[in-house]
């Protein structure tokens, strides 16, 4: 039986915590407008014609601009996910609950 993947499940806590803290960042006109003019910057436009393969995928690994995230926003939107992976989810309880009664009839 093969499990479903998405690509949710493939992310890490840190980057899960880190697209939510730029949505919450983009929610406010005046921080989003902040964002998206900090994009425009010598990352932007780097055409790779005629440069060998190897300085490439160099670039592609290191070149990155840094994203003005506070790592406070960051923490608490690690903390978030935390608390929510600890709580169970209500079909899981309930499915627990019929497993448990059905168990109990036998």
């Amino acid at each position: 039986q093969q499990l479903k993947t998405y690509i949710s499940d493939s992310e890490d806590d840190d980057d899960k915590a880190e697209t939510l803290a730029l949505a919450s960042m983009m929610l406010r006109r005046s921080k989003a407008k902040k964002l998206v003019d900090a994009s425009y910057n010598r990352f932007a436009w780097n055409d790779p014609r005629d440069l060998p393969a190897w300085f490439v995928d160099d670039e592609k690994r290191h070149y990155r601009p840094q994203v003005p995230i506070k790592p406070e926003l960051l923490a608490e939107m690690k903390a978030r996910f935390q608390s929510l992976a600890a709580k169970p989810i209500k079909k899981v309880a309930e499915a627990r609950a019929r497993k448990r009664t059905r168990a109990e009839a036998r």
